[in-house]
């Protein structure tokens, strides 16, 4: 178990210690990130490729110690006839899968080519490129106004690598008063995300989403934010290519 912790995370730590992009823009960072954790992702949700059958026995054929000759030939003829009908049923039986496989890998395509149905991938990769970058956010602060009724706290970040700086920011946190009491005394539990709008290629903050006790609460920045990124979004050419028959080795 040891062995599998640490070979997970040793990228992450050669990323730390030797970091090639040392000299990049934090923007460019992110590009960078936010497309591998996208790909990434994008391959966990294909199909497994078809793969092609074999014909159970495709070896020589030779003749046993006291076979005849024509009894030889007779039996090679056989074998060779029923390898082909095997064959065929194979190539068949492929045809048919590879063709079932493309269909879904085209309707994968057009689901993921719909900003709606890739943005909380999108999401999710900002946020672990975020991360990376920044550090691991997280709440401090916490203070309750009996006059307004509201939570507001300090969202900031733990920084993990120091590859860019995050400064601290304020949020309100909309809590239900059932919640609250629990909240202000056991929030260092909770995990914080922060939610971010993506128009036309550019990202802003949008607000944090705090998970706690198994719900979730939303936390809105109390000014407004300059933050901005422009995100280019490429998925590899691979990931949607359709598997060519032709182009197969029989």
């Amino acid at each position: 178990m040891i062995k599998i912790i640490i070979l997970l995370i040793t990228p992450y730590l050669l990323f730390a210690l030797y970091n090639p992009y040392k000299e990049l823009a934090t923007s460019e960072k992110i590009n960078i990130l936010v497309n591998y954790f996208l790909n990434q992702e994008l391959r966990t949700k294909l199909d497994k490729k078809p793969i092609k059958d074999k014909i159970d026995n495709d070896g020589p054929i030779n003749p046993t110690k006291y076979e005849r000759y024509f009894n030889y030939i007779q039996r090679l003829k056989a074998i060779n006839e029923e390898r082909i009908i095997q064959q065929q049923n194979i190539d068949d039986k492929y045809a048919g899968e590879v063709g079932y496989y493309n269909g879904k890998l085209k309707n994968l395509q057009k689901f993921y080519n719909d900003k709606e149905n890739i943005l909380p991938i999108l999401q999710h990769s900002f946020n672990k490129a975020f991360k990376l970058i920044y550090g691991k956010p997280k709440i401090k602060n916490l203070n309750y106004s009996k006059k307004e009724n509201k939570i507001y706290a300090t969202i900031w970040v733990d920084d993990i690598y120091g590859f860019s700086k995050w400064d601290e920011r304020n949020i309100e946190i909309i809590v239900p008063p059932t919640m609250r009491k629990q909240f202000l005394d056991q929030y260092r539990t909770a995990k914080v995300n922060i939610e971010f709008n993506y128009v036309n290629n550019i990202v802003t903050l949008k607000d944090i989403i705090i998970k706690f006790d198994q719900k979730q609460y939303k936390g809105n920045f109390t000014q407004k934010q300059k933050y901005k990124i422009k995100l280019n979004i490429k998925i590899d050419d691979d990931i949607f290519k359709p598997i060519k028959i032709n182009m197969e080795k029989k």
